[in-house]
């Protein structure tokens, strides 16, 4: 008899858990969109040449290189 008092209050358990993510996860696939996928999707263009018309060019760590050899850019 205690088993079925038991197993009763963990699915109870984790039907509030599920609830409780249901209920979070609007925040986390906004954030998904709007916050993780432009800072991965810029990281991604800072080792490509582009115009915004041409095609990409695959640049590598020139980018890099230009601005940490640039004097106004590492001027302290």
């Amino acid at each position: 008899m205690e088993t079925t008092k038991k197993s009763k209050k963990l699915t109870e358990k984790k039907r509030t858990a599920r609830s409780a993510y249901l209920f979070i996860s609007p925040f986390f696939i906004l954030f998904a969109i709007f916050g993780l996928f432009p800072m991965i999707f810029s990281f991604y263009l800072s080792f490509f040449r582009w115009d915004g018309l041409n095609p990409m060019t695959f640049n590598g760590f020139r980018n890099f290189e230009f601005i940490f050899n640039d004097p106004v850019f590492s001027h302290p």
